[in-house]
């Protein structure tokens, strides 16, 4: 099969990979315009500054629960797949199925009301969202080799468990704290500190990307 050929628009492109990061807050309507972004989960924290047994909340709720290696209890929602882990200082941590920050704060609110029927005089405080993780879809394979050797000083080969490497870039924006990890398939890999800051390192990252979008070979020269 020939091998696409990649379109280069060299002004389109700052010369610092990291230059021209978004301040502004971007509204998921402005990303659609650019690639596809897919939510798998979002972790929070909530405080509530009062000790609680644990052992007492595992015998006492209806919802699943098990001990984690840690010491802290993992107790899954009732009727769900959300999952959220409690310590014994009273910190509540939301760990699996939320896709939507509304969806982190509502989980965290329904946890603090089970500790309240349980008997304890908590009042929750000092939530915030803590880490985000998304997928990205651009509508082109990519060029690997050529982004990479391009802006080595930003971009580095991603390595397997094996240490054997592969065809995928990582890259850190320092300005939205946000990890990506590129594939040459136009699969991106997002590790945000929020949905606000994930969804600046999306529309920062996309006219990086297109100069070295690769286009399709036609079929007459397959």
């Amino acid at each position: 099969m020939a091998e696409g050929k990649r379109s280069r628009m060299e002004d389109e492109v700052p010369k610092d990979f990291m230059a021209g990061v978004p301040e502004v807050t971007v509204q998921p309507s402005e990303m659609r315009e650019f690639m596809d972004i897919e939510i798998d989960n979002i972790w929070f924290h909530v405080s509530t500054n009062t000790k609680i047994n644990l052992h007492y909340i595992d015998q006492n709720t209806a919802c699943s629960s098990i001990f984690l290696p840690s010491g802290e209890l993992q107790v899954q929602l009732h009727d769900s797949k959300f999952s959220v882990i409690f310590n014994k200082r009273g910190t509540l941590h939301g760990v699996a199925g939320f896709v939507t920050e509304a969806a982190a704060v509502l989980a965290a609110m329904k946890r603090v009301m089970l500790l309240k029927k349980l008997g304890y005089h908590v009042r929750a405080h000092n939530f915030r969202i803590t880490n985000v993780t998304a997928r990205g879809q651009v509508p082109f394979r990519i060029d690997i080799k050529s982004l990479q050797q391009d802006n080595k000083k930003h971009l580095q080969y991603f390595f397997g468990e094996n240490g054997e490497e592969q065809l995928k870039l990582t890259t850190f924006i320092p300005s939205v704290h946000t990890t990506v990890i590129i594939t040459h398939h136009g699969k991106l890999s997002f590790f945000s500190p929020n949905v606000e800051k994930l969804l600046q390192a999306s529309k920062f990252i996309y006219p990086r990307l297109h100069p070295y979008a690769v286009l399709l070979p036609k079929p007459s020269q397959l």
